[in-house]
């Protein structure tokens, strides 16, 4: 195992940051859950996917840690033999990964990792490409390429952590106008905090003051005025992860986003996390991923709710570090989804044009505005049926579920208003449209 006799110019390579290690296991876990999904169908026998890290850095590091050229080699080599596992018959995996590293010496010393780790073969046989000594921006039209002539349906990830640096926003609507046409491709971007509003400052026009989003309105300029200063930390923050992340979807294009801080434990300095995505299953995935790794990470909000990923800079100061932790997800369920998302539902289908709700309506409800995934999701709205009465669950042929046997939502099944309204469930609602805490 190689440590800290690598030397990355004339000095040894720094140990991996202890919040630098929770962002590389989130990627190996997103990654595998990812894999795991698109390859559930055991009738499916060929699996194609490129992997693009764009700052992949020496591989190793002082202490020997991995870092995720490494973590992305090995997860897809654990996830591809799970899925050859579950098949009596025969299963390819073509899965290409392209590594950009700007500095040649630190490439020199990835390359070499990578071959004591056994790798050494994909490299050769061009299942891994090195992009030594080139920034991502000057390769990005070459691998975009390659991704195109291996696969038509663009299923790509792509990993930008540029902590510290800069990218153009132009390269990252391109990545999604050249592979994203059927909805396949990710990326999960880094940012420091701070660098986070430089990153929009240089984007955006001086006329370009307030960026309407659907309900959302984002003040760029005060935004940028807040400038990260100790006075209004909390403040500045918060919006820096609420605001943004708003800002980047709507330039970008993708239907759907995550954000997180992660913390360092040794200073102040926290980076900004947003997963883009425009299928909502690879939002819900992340999502998961980030409540099984609890109490690593948090979000800036009042609560769980619906509302909890909408930019408001005038609460800002109000709005605490929310941790993902067991306590925080019985709390969400119980209290926060049920009183946002639940008088939503109702008055949607109290709409004379509304004749019922799926599944997939309430997932799309919840979508970009909470922390929440499908399972958090349909465990309100069965909650809602069985004991608040709120709801009703009917098959696809309008006949009754029996509220005793039925432990699942079908993707088929209809979601109305109760035929004889239970008047003690709707009382029970407060003057906003909220439910009581649940004992």
């Amino acid at each position: 195992m190689m440590g800290s006799d690598w030397w990355v110019d004339g000095k040894p390579m720094r140990p991996l940051a202890s919040h630098s290690k929770v962002k590389v296991r989130i990627l190996e876990d997103y990654l595998m859950q990812y894999i795991r999904v698109h390859t559930a169908n055991p009738r499916y026998r060929t699996f194609r996917l490129d992997v693009i890290d764009g700052f992949a850095g020496g591989g190793i590091y002082a202490d020997n840690s991995i870092g995720s050229p490494l973590a992305i080699l090995d997860t897809i080599k654990e996830a591809c033999h799970e899925a050859k596992c579950i098949r009596t018959s025969e299963f390819q995996a073509d899965v290409k990964c392209h590594f950009v590293e700007r500095n040649r010496e630190t490439a020199e010393c990835l390359r070499k990792t990578l071959e004591q780790h056994g790798f050494d073969g994909k490299l050769r046989n061009g299942d891994i490409k090195l992009y030594a000594g080139q920034k991502f921006e000057d390769v990005i039209g070459r691998i975009l390429e390659d991704v195109r002539r291996h696969q038509r349906a663009g299923k790509a990830i792509f990993f930008l952590d540029q902590y510290g640096q800069s990218l153009p926003l132009d390269h990252l609507r391109r990545i999604r106008a050249q592979l994203g046409g059927q909805g396949h491709t990710e990326i999960i971007l880094t940012l420091s905090a701070t660098n986070a509003v430089n990153f929009v400052r240089d984007e955006i026009r001086v006329q370009e003051k307030v960026i309407s989003i659907g309900k959302e309105s984002v003040r760029i300029s005060e935004l940028i005025s807040l400038g990260g200063g100790d006075t209004s930390e909390r403040k500045w923050r918060a919006a820096a992860q609420r605001g943004i992340p708003l800002w980047l979807k709507e330039k970008t294009g993708y239907r759907f986003f995550v954000p997180f801080m992660l913390k360092s434990a040794t200073s102040r300095r926290m980076m900004l996390v947003i997963h883009l995505a425009d299928e909502l299953r690879a939002r819900e995935v992340m999502t998961d991923c980030l409540w099984r790794h609890h109490n690593m990470f948090g979000v800036y909000a009042n609560d769980f709710g619906t509302g909890m990923l909408a930019y408001d800079a005038l609460q800002g100061e109000e709005m605490q570090l929310l941790d993902y932790n067991e306590l925080g997800r019985e709390e969400m369920r119980a209290t926060h989804l049920p009183n946002s998302l639940l008088p939503e539902m109702v008055s949607k289908l109290q709409q004379p044009s509304v004749r019922h709700l799926t599944e997939m309506d309430a997932r799309l409800m919840v979508g970009n505005r909470s922390a929440a995934s499908s399972v958090d999701v349909r465990s309100v709205v069965l909650d809602a049926w069985k004991r608040e009465r709120v709801l009703e669950i009917r098959r696809q042929d309008g006949r009754m579920r029996d509220p005793r046997r039925s432990k699942h939502i079908h993707p088929t099944d209809r979601i109305v208003l109760p035929t004889q309204r239970d008047i003690f469930s709707f009382c029970n609602m407060s003057p906003s449209g909220k439910f009581p805490s649940r004992s």
